[in-house]
């Protein structure tokens, strides 16, 4: 099983067209890390999901679908704080703008004294990401969870930077930095490296930074341009696949849901055997992350694709 930790939260889009002097907006469950476990179990994979989750109609919501698409919630705690709420606008680009509503949401209430005195057995793997690393008391939380289990259990890490909600970007870059020597993946998106680290970043020596200072591998994704992977002191680039994109919301939560996926389903998602990782058993897990982000740009929303959408003539269909 793979423990995915972080916020739940209720994306808000508006129609494609709205009325003189109103605001319309369609609500859908979301959140990185939610989309994340959404993503695991569509593609097979025993997930479970790890935050906590308001007891108003927004919270219930969110554990529902949870239920309904087979996450694990064994773990979620529950609180009477509202849920957070994001308002999503695509531009020309496709690529998403937040406005989040989140102060003192249920989301960011895991705290050191919340966290479960330990994990069960069958979880292989974590995974943490987005601004739950960067809000209190969550972020503290998250690190300190991260920091117990790294010794035990593959760490997988997507930064998915926010900054809108990052109080103090410094002392977010100094956790992520300590985040990224814990984790055994890094998956992380060049916007992301931008946010950090300016938009003149030469991502590559950034990648290859944080490649020296800990994880096995170190994914860069580069929108429609494709994919760089560091595995094994090595540099290899893989195109992306060219689709009509509706929006990207989701397209990242896609690639990291399917890469971890792919490891777990090829036996290399334990402490043990994520060392002999090579780039010949990687590069077609990186493939299918290529072709589950491809979906999802096509799809409003963080619509995740099912192990149907990646493998349709194993199904019988064509």
């Amino acid at each position: 099983m793979i423990l995915v930790c972080g916020e739940a939260l209720i994306d808000f889009f508006p129609p494609a067209a709205e009325g003189r002097g109103t605001l319309e907006f369609s609500g859908r469950a979301g959140g990185s890390p939610f989309n994340v476990a959404v993503g695991l179990a569509r593609l097979g994979i025993p997930a479970a999901f790890y935050s906590s989750l308001s007891t108003d109609l927004f919270g219930t919501a969110l554990r529902q679908t949870l239920l309904d698409e087979g996450v694990d919630l064994s773990l979620v705690c529950m609180s009477r704080q509202p849920s957070t709420l994001a308002f999503v606008q695509t531009g020309p680009d496709a690529n998403p703008r937040y406005a989040f509503m989140g102060d003192n949401a249920a989301d960011r209430q895991v705290s050191v004294e919340t966290l479960p005195a330990s994990l069960p057995d069958d979880i292989r793997a974590l995974s943490f990401g987005s601004f739950s690393l960067a809000v209190e008391p969550c972020g503290t939380a998250y690190e300190t969870l991260m920091r117990r289990e790294a010794p035990h259990r593959v760490i997988a890490l997507d930064p998915n930077v926010r900054s809108s909600l990052i109080p103090d970007m410094e002392k977010y870059r100094q956790r992520l930095e300590r985040l990224v020597g814990l984790s055994n993946i890094v998956k992380v998106s060049t916007e992301d490296l931008c946010e950090l680290y300016g938009a003149d970043t030469n991502i590559t020596d950034v990648g290859g930074r944080w490649f020296q200072h800990g994880p096995s591998l170190v994914v860069i994704t580069d929108g429609a341009k494709g994919v760089h992977v560091l595995l094994d002191g090595k540099r290899t680039f893989f195109p992306a696949r060219t689709v009509v994109v509706t929006d990207t919301v989701g397209a990242g939560d896609s690639f990291h849901a399917a890469l971890l996926a792919g490891l777990y389903r090829t036996g290399y998602l334990t402490q043990d055997a994520f060392p002999s990782l090579r780039h010949e058993e990687l590069a077609p897990v990186i493939e299918q992350a290529i072709a589950a982000a491809s979906v999802t740009c096509t799809r409003q929303g963080a619509d995740l694709p099912y192990l149907i959408d990646l493998f349709p003539q194993e199904n019988g269909l064509t």
